[in-house]
């Protein structure tokens, strides 16, 4: 009797799951220093057969990865990173601070995408402080890809609040020190839309919206009060609705 029962609960279990059950070559990316004690990167598990594949191999923190994949298999990942890339208008660095910023990069599922060798895609930075004129050290965190990939919307430190106030947050995971950046005082985390490309190649992604405490608070005042400029508040971690 209990095994007929517990071949039913598995059966239904199954059946109310199976829609989101991954079909065979589906795969969810994470974050792990596994091929590189203490160098986190990016890594892909194929929820099938459970290979890890290896997607980023560089010195800098990667993190925060999302993954695309159009209708014809094609794949393309945004995250985050540290990483100091040679800056194609010319400067020394993109990055010089080393604070995270966002990257997208195409990728043929197999190969690490930024093997200096043998590269398995084509890695573009998608955000530069410097280059926005705002304030260097704001990191740009927590990127997600609208439903075809075109948009990616992230976290960014670029609110200003009126306040001399030092906090102590947290940066994956790691205590930080908030100093105030006159003349803004305490800069907190907004929202940012962007397109998932650079034709200007000025390591900002195009068509850049901020989406400030302000506008979300004329979308719907109910949800997202309105608090004064020298009230601090916090966004973090967004995704589209697919």
């Amino acid at each position: 009797m209990w095994k007929v029962f517990a071949i039913v609960m598995i059966f239904i279990l199954y059946a109310l799951c199976g829609v989101t059950a991954a079909s065979a070559g589906d795969m969810m990316l994470f974050v792990s220093d596994r091929f590189e004690t203490g160098n986190f990167d990016i890594c892909a598990i194929d929820v099938d057969t459970k290979v890890v594949t290896r997607v980023t191999k560089h010195s800098a923190i990667d993190n925060h990865p999302d993954l695309y994949v159009d209708d014809l298999g094609n794949k393309k990942i945004v995250f985050s990173s540290t990483r100091k890339e040679a800056n194609k208008l010319g400067d020394p660095v993109t990055n010089p601070e080393g604070d995270f910023e966002i990257f997208v990069a195409t990728w043929d599922g197999v190969k690490v995408v930024d093997d200096p060798v043998d590269p398995g895609g084509n890695v573009v930075q998608l955000t530069s402080n410097g280059l926005l004129g705002g304030v260097n050290e704001v990191p740009d965190r927590h990127p997600h890809f609208n439903h075809d990939g075109t948009k990616i919307i992230y976290s960014a430190k670029y609110e200003c609040v009126l306040t001399e106030e030092r906090t102590v947050a947290s940066q994956c995971s790691v205590p930080v020190t908030v100093i105030p950046a006159n003349p803004c005082g305490q800069n907190c985390e907004g929202l940012r839309v962007m397109d998932a490309q650079d034709l200007n190649v000025d390591q900002v992604g195009d068509n850049l919206i901020s989406i400030t405490s302000n506008v979300l608070s004329a979308a719907n005042s109910v949800v997202w009060p309105y608090r004064a400029p020298t009230e601090a508040r916090y966004v973090g971690h967004p995704s589209f609705s697919h």
